[in-house]
């Protein structure tokens, strides 16, 4: 991974409303444990890594399937969490080692003074399908950018990453984002919420966006990543600064394994396919037709300032952190 510290100059743009996430307070006063046993036999050392419930976080137990973890000597327990908002007090607990984070929310934490950096590249949005997408429920009468006006928008976190790139799509369309009304709801909830017309429209994540469509659901977008400037990489792998100081070669044996993993699935997509229905509820049918992300370990500080400007932008982000703060090296 590139850990530069070269960044962007980026404007000074006054905040429409400031991401509210966890009580950063609280975070700096809660202890950070070192995480992670070593096992006695093999020199094994066990962690606990936190995936969001979507086929962004089924990789895990891809590279545990193919024994990846094992080769590089951890023992991997894996826990579901809703996003980087409940990753953050996770990490800073020490109830889990790794996480995986939208590189927004671990932004925004460092601007609090949360030490959690990223340490790889996890995952972005792939230039074509629907992987990430904005969805227009059913019952909505939504059919273009200009109808969202005055709607409600269903997002997993709000003012966070989803919420920008719902900002993002708006603005490139000549919608004001602040006409938009913003609720947070947990992914699988969003095909329902849809359906029954509780939201007008959801920025949704697989398999939840092929389920939604499957259900009357209209994509406004499959590709709104394209609206942010530099296309940067969604999210990380993160992790408290003080756990990668004392656990380097544990880290970068995480993200080694990682990386192979991702070569796995980029040449054996049916396989996690198969795999990513062991571990969500997804029809035979939704898994052929969902769009898989594009998993990867790159993340540089050009990815960083592209976020940082776009946030400031939509009043999502009030102070750029220090560039060490966002970005780690994982390794001696």
């Amino acid at each position: 991974m590139n850990v530069g510290t070269h960044r962007t100059p980026d404007g000074h743009l006054i905040p429409r409303r400031l991401a509210t996430g966890v009580a950063a307070s609280a975070l700096l006063l809660a202890p950070v444990a070192c995480g992670g046993s070593d096992g006695g036999a093999g020199g094994t050392t066990s962690i606990t890594v936190a995936i969001p419930p979507a086929v962004s976080g089924i990789d895990v137990y891809a590279a545990q399937a193919q024994g990846y973890f094992t080769r590089h000597h951890l023992k991997v327990k894996i826990k579901t969490v809703n996003g980087g908002s409940a990753i953050v007090p996770a990490l800073a607990s020490g109830a889990v080692q790794i996480g995986e984070s939208n590189v927004l929310s671990v932004i925004q934490g460092a601007s609090r003074g949360v030490k959690e950096p990223c340490i790889a590249g996890a995952n972005t949005d792939p230039p074509s399908g629907h992987y990430l997408s904005l969805l227009a429920g059913p019952r909505s009468g939504v059919r273009g950018p200009a109808d969202l006006s005055g709607k409600t928008v269903a997002v997993n976190a709000t003012s966070g990453v989803n919420e920008l790139l719902t900002d993002a799509y708006l603005a490139a369309h000549g919608v004001n984002p602040a006409s938009v009304h913003f609720i947070g709801l947990q992914f699988p909830d969003m095909p329902a919420a849809l359906k029954a017309g509780r939201v007008a429209a959801a920025m949704t994540t697989e398999p939840f966006t092929t389920i939604a469509m499957g259900q009357g659901g209209t994509v406004l977008t499959g590709t709104p990543l394209a609206s942010v400037p530099g296309t940067p990489t969604y999210s990380c792998w993160n992790a408290s600064r003080s756990w990668v100081s004392s656990h380097q070669t544990v880290a970068a044996d995480f993200v080694a394994a990682m990386r192979q993993t991702d070569t796995y699935i980029s040449t054996h997509p049916d396989e996690f396919r198969s795999i990513v229905g062991e571990h969500l509820k997804v029809s035979p049918q939704a898994r052929s037709a969902m769009t898989l992300p594009l998993f990867t370990d790159k993340l540089t500080a050009d990815d960083v300032t592209a976020w940082e400007n776009a946030a400031r932008r939509y009043g999502l982000l009030e102070s750029v952190p220090a560039s060490d703060e966002v970005l780690m090296e994982a390794g001696t």
